[in-house]
């Protein structure tokens, strides 16, 4: 009785200290973004001819795509292509 009891209150103590807000492995920071992402005004297929032809510069995009600079920068970042460019940069250069 009293081993139930102190295996009980275990559990309790394991499960506060997991709401804690210490410990969270899905933080803010990692978080994705899918509001951003869900209400975009890009379609599906815009998207893949993003990260298809991420090789482009923004201004070629610019010319095939219905949307201004600033937007094309903003919508790869959303999508990490310029966090991959910056890693690929720096893993090529090594």
């Amino acid at each position: 009785m009293q081993s139930v009891k102190i295996q009980s209150l275990a559990i309790l103590l394991i499960v506060s200290h997991l709401r804690c807000k210490k410990f969270n492995p899905m933080s803010y920071r990692n978080k994705p973004n899918t509001k951003q992402l869900l209400s975009s005004a890009w379609s599906t297929d815009q998207d893949c001819f993003l990260i298809e032809n991420n090789h482009l510069t923004v201004d070629q995009l610019a010319e095939i795509l219905p949307y201004q600079h600033d937007e094309i920068i903003a919508r790869k970042r959303q999508l990490g292509l310029l966090r991959r460019d910056f890693y690929m940069k720096k893993l090529h250069d090594l």
